[in-house]
């Protein structure tokens, strides 16, 4: 029994061995693609969106269009009340 509760042990700490192994070369792996990608960017910047002289114009909202906007508020809280 106390054989069995060793190998138990032994096979447990080999495994989470293995596994912060794996998470630690995992982290400097990523920081050198982190790093590598970083380099590619300042060589290769992403390319600039050309914003044309004549974009649209939001069109006014007239007086008009508010007061029906007040209206249809004002009846969807009045009968959420009731």
């Amino acid at each position: 029994m106390n054989s069995s509760i060793m190998e138990a042990l032994q096979i447990m700490l080999i495994g989470m061995g293995v596994v912060v192994l794996f998470l630690i070369i995992l982290v400097f792996v990523m920081k050198i693609v982190a790093s590598v990608i970083a380099q590619v960017g300042k060589l290769m910047p992403p390319p600039e969106e050309e914003t044309s002289a004549q974009a649209p114009a939001a069109a006014p909202i007239s007086s008009d269009k508010m007061v029906a906007v007040a209206i249809a508020l004002a009846h969807v809280h009045s009968s959420k009340s009731k």
